[in-house]
């Protein structure tokens, strides 16, 4: 589900953020609220 996340989320993070690197984006992931991590589970 992660991954799915990380493709969705990277590019727009790396837009406003530049610095930031998968590690945050993770960090990002395991403070998401069950709705998105279900919602992205189903994907």
């Amino acid at each position: 589900c992660y991954i799915l996340y990380r493709k969705d989320k990277h590019r727009g993070v790396k837009a406003r953020n530049p610095h930031m690197d998968n590690n945050d984006i993770c960090e990002r992931w395991r403070f998401e609220t069950s709705k998105i991590r279900n919602h992205t589970k189903r994907r």
